[in-house]
């Protein structure tokens, strides 16, 4: 059925269940250039008897054939769980809010709305993201959902991210291209649970002025991951792993590898006692409750390791 929304397109929706009352957005004719696309959270059917249905899903292409026709505001109401693939492809949308009750998003479902712009945030609530969600769009900035452990191929691909990016604890992989091109990226924060980057995930990264990553085994990743990158720029790498870095496939070809001392937890233990402070020939460490304690320099040079006496005693 046909149903006319408030900002002035006709859309078309399939009915997904009659109890409750729900419906799939299938079809929208856009209407004039600089009108926002406002989609309702209830659609009314007005065929036969007038029944309103909730929204509850945008139907894969559901706007992909009306290239850059569409220059407003995208507005998805908190009734929608799922965007199907290219959804809104090429439509020049220029911003974008998510709704909470959103739960998934499809192959290359935004891809390519390069006038979008200022943050993206992508709720708590989604659980799945296809490949190349959000290829070529201008967010200037990414809150990456926490349970979302994985970032799919091309992504983020093109996009005109500034600043910082930083992927919170619990991402674990980083997929092919997901970040490529990305030329306005300033610095990039990486979390101690990532356990692999994929080919050419920053590529061509070419503003990167600094990178910090907080896995003390190198995540896996080829030799292709920084492509076009400037390998002088300082890499932060988690206390005494800086040898592992140097050594790594991925990581070896920048030569500005730092151990960072801001790394280091403060452990409080009330039988810790390092003397004499300040060091002259000789430094004397005393603990309760560690089996070993490994004393690097200012520099990150491994000195010694001293192995407990007792069991639990240095």
């Amino acid at each position: 059925f046909a149903s006319k929304c408030s900002s002035g397109q006709t859309l078309y929706y399939k009915i997904l269940s009659s109890n409750p009352p729900q419906a799939e957005l299938v079809y929208g004719v856009p209407a004039m250039q600089s009108i926002d696309l406002i989609i309702p959270e209830m659609a009314a059917d007005t065929t036969n008897t007038f029944r309103l249905y909730e929204v509850v899903s945008i139907a894969d292409g559901a706007f992909d054939s009306y290239y850059g026709e569409e220059t407003g505001a995208l507005v998805i109401p908190n009734t929608v769980l799922s965007i199907g693939s290219r959804a809104f492809y090429y439509m020049s949308l220029t911003s974008l809010s998510l709704p909470e009750s959103l739960e998934s998003i499809g192959s290359e479902a935004f891809a390519y709305n390069s006038n979008m712009t200022g943050p993206l945030v992508i709720p708590q609530s989604v659980a799945s993201i296809g490949q190349g969600a959000f290829t070529g769009c201008g967010f200037s900035s990414l809150d990456w959902p926490a349970q979302m452990t994985e970032i799919p191929k091309s992504c983020f691909y093109g996009c005109r991210f500034q600043g910082t990016l930083s992927l919170p604890e619990e991402v674990t992989e980083i997929g092919i291209d997901a970040f490529g091109i990305c030329q306005e990226l300033m610095g990039l924060e990486l979390p101690s649970t990532l356990t692999s980057i994929g080919d050419m995930a920053f590529v061509a990264c070419s503003g990167l002025t600094f990178i910090k990553i907080d896995a003390v085994t190198p995540p896996y990743s080829p030799s292709s991951v920084f492509v076009d990158v400037d390998k002088s720029i300082p890499v932060y790498v988690p206390y005494g792993t800086k040898q592992l870095y140097e050594e790594d496939p991925a990581w070896k070809y920048f030569t500005n590898i730092i151990d960072d001392p801001d790394s280091v937890e403060e452990v409080e233990n009330e039988g810790f006692e390092i003397y004499p402070n300040p060091v002259a020939d000789q430094l004397h460490v005393s603990c309760q409750g560690l089996n070993s304690v490994t004393v690097y320099d200012v520099q990150g040079r491994k000195i010694n390791t001293v192995k407990a006496e007792n069991e639990n005693a240095c």
